[in-house]
């Protein structure tokens, strides 16, 4: 049991970190501190804490919805791959036999309408907003090149996370699902966040 502390008139037992708040006044006022002007630096004190906390919990709640959080959980991973009778040298943006950059748009939106709590294409985290566009016989997700095959993995509730393929199940690719595994979904690598560069309207420099 914490012993009991008396500055010139008897407390209650007194935790940890009210010892320490004591002793600091002890040590600026003397022996004659007055209850009252205890209790009320430890209310200051105990309000104080209560803010710090809040503001973990924001700031918990802006890192995930920045993706700069590492999220572990159940979830399903579904693989997109070209139609075996074609092949990625002859890639054509005009062939449904191709898994194109509207396949995993399609995908991933549905996904995150399916609340999935994280998602990750090729092991590279991605957002609501992160961009996915055809370059060539490629796909850029963010400013991240990838190749077929397309490994999509979401954190969430299987069954809910699998009816999202019903946005790409008419796709004449191949689909692969695998529910029900154990994921982790990695932070946002900053590395690839490009800053958006502004030219004044009367720089001539360029």
């Amino acid at each position: 049991m914490p012993q009991a502390l008396s500055f010139g008139a008897p407390l209650v037992s007194t935790p940890p970190f009210g010892r320490v708040i004591a002793r600091h006044r002890q040590e600026k006022f003397g022996q004659h501190v007055l209850h009252k002007d205890f209790a009320a630096y430890l209310e200051g004190d105990v309000a104080a804490l209560f803010h710090v906390e809040n503001g973990i919990a924001e700031l918990k709640r802006l890192e995930h919805l920045t993706g700069l959080d590492e999220i572990k959980g159940i979830g399903v991973r579904i693989t997109l791959s070209d139609n075996s009778s074609v092949n990625r040298v002859d890639f054509s943006s005009l062939n449904e036999y191709f898994v194109q950059a509207t396949d995993l748009r399609d995908l991933v939106n549905a996904l995150f309408l399916k609340d999935a709590t994280a998602v990750a294409i090729n092991g590279k985290r991605i957002l609501p907003l992160t961009t996915i566009q055809a370059v060539f016989d490629s796909i850029l997700v963010g400013n991240i090149q990838i190749s077929s095959p397309f490994v999509v993995e979401a954190v969430g509730t299987p069954a809910g996370l699998q009816d999202a393929l019903q946005q790409i199940q008419e796709r004449k690719i191949q689909i692969f699902v695998d529910p029900n595994v154990n994921l982790t979904i990695p932070p946002l690598e900053m590395a690839n966040v490009r800053a958006a560069q502004y030219m004044s309207l009367t720089d001539t420099s360029q």
